[in-house]
């Protein structure tokens, strides 16, 4: 198994709006594991898993999907090689928005990347006809249990 534990490099770390280093508990930990492994991740299920669900909840592969913290996993690949092509993905990790908008940008035109944070979507009401959060999780030591 990979060791996920932060290198001890001796620098500040300039990611936190504290001098101490990132911990298990600190939310920008999660970013810098997911930007350093170049590989499709999903912390739960993969689309296989919840194809059938899926289909049921979005009968229509029309509909405008929005992907909370889409990070690098393959579930917006999987749905758009299954039919729906109108997905925005948003993560707060520009760092993985660029390398997924890299992917995907020739082969899956359609599909949206932005920089943004669950907590401060920037689209209007009514924008999506569903939002799909499979993987977030709240994080000790975050206020009012925000990931």
């Amino acid at each position: 198994m990979k060791n996920m534990a932060p290198k001890d490099t001796g620098m500040k770390d300039t990611r936190s709006s504290s001098n101490k280093p990132s911990t298990f508990g600190d939310s920008n930990l999660i970013p810098i594991l997911r930007e350093e492994d170049q590989s499709d991740f999903d912390w739960f299920k993969s689309y296989k898993d919840l194809a059938e669900l899926l289909h049921e909840l979005i009968p229509e592969e029309q509909s405008r999907i929005l992907m909370l913290g889409c990070g690098n996993s393959k579930l917006s690949e999987d749905m758009w090689e299954d039919g729906y092509r109108n997905i925005v993905n948003t993560d707060y990790s520009g760092v993985l928005v660029e390398k997924m908008k890299q992917r995907h940008g020739q082969v899956r035109p359609e599909m949206e990347w932005h920089e943004m944070d669950v907590r401060d979507l920037k689209f209007g009401d009514g924008t999506f006809d569903v939002a799909i959060d499979k993987g977030k999780r709240p994080l000790p030591g975050l206020p009012g249990g925000f990931y």
